[in-house]
């Protein structure tokens, strides 16, 4: 547990592909966010991007 005002940096991994109908296993690209908090009402986000494969 942090104490106020106290900052750390996170690393987090996620696999965030899945199975399409095709039985594939991809990951769409696209934004997304990630919300951290002590509850529902996180008051923490980041953003990152997903770049489509080359």
């Amino acid at each position: 547990m942090l104490k106020a005002k106290k900052i750390r940096t996170l690393r987090l991994e996620a696999d965030l592909a899945f199975y399409t109908t095709n039985g594939e296993w991809e990951a769409e690209p696209g934004r997304f966010s990630v919300f951290a908090g002590n509850s529902s009402k996180a008051d923490l986000e980041a953003e990152f991007e997903l770049a489509a494969p080359r």
